[in-house]
């Protein structure tokens, strides 16, 4: 298996999903949820989603009300020719 370096879903330079890319990302995220933490060097806990497509990955039983410290990463992506919403929550 290919060493994954980084993580991305959209096609290079574009906003516009890669449906190949997205379904490996949700797949890697059930896998290995540290294992991504890693590999974009981030020490908190995250959240991705895009509530058009009911996704949601990464530490999806965080509680916001205990996190002291929230951000929130908000852009708009192409995917199956609609727009829709992608977030990236980080929590401490």
């Amino acid at each position: 298996m290919k060493k994954i370096k980084e993580i991305g879903i959209c096609n290079d330079g574009t906003n516009v999903v890669n449906n190949s890319k997205l379904e490996k990302l949700i797949q890697f995220a059930d896998e290995d949820y540290n294992e991504m933490k890693i590999i974009e060097k981030c020490g908190y806990n995250f959240i991705i989603k895009i509530p058009n497509a009911n996704i949601s990955l990464g530490d999806t039983s965080a509680d916001y009300k205990d996190s002291n410290n929230i951000i929130t990463i908000t852009r708009i992506i192409a995917l199956n020719n609609s727009l829709a919403e992608l977030k990236i929550i980080m929590l401490d």
